[in-house]
């Protein structure tokens, strides 16, 4: 499912208050968009570490994203071949 993981910035970073009604005229400003990519609907018995439940913010570049606190480990699935 799509998720929404951090924003990246679509601007150069702005003084405070060079802005008009920016949301804290006391803060540097930038303009962003949102970041998206794809996440897995976990039940909680597959759960296995409460970390793999927790977010980490990590700032790089122009981009905010959150992270998984731990990596998660992924199942591979066999399919039977029908002849």
């Amino acid at each position: 499912m799509p998720l929404q993981t951090g924003y990246r910035a679509i601007s150069q970073l702005y003084a405070p208050g060079e802005v008009e009604k920016s949301r804290d005229p006391t803060t540097p400003f930038r303009f962003a968009e949102p970041v998206y990519g794809i996440g897995e609907w976990r039940s909680l018995h597959r759960i296995t570490d409460l970390n793999q439940l927790l977010w980490q913010y990590h700032h790089q570049g122009d981009d905010y994203l959150c992270r998984s606190a731990v990596p998660v480990i992924t199942e591979d699935y066999q399919f039977n071949e029908e002849d």
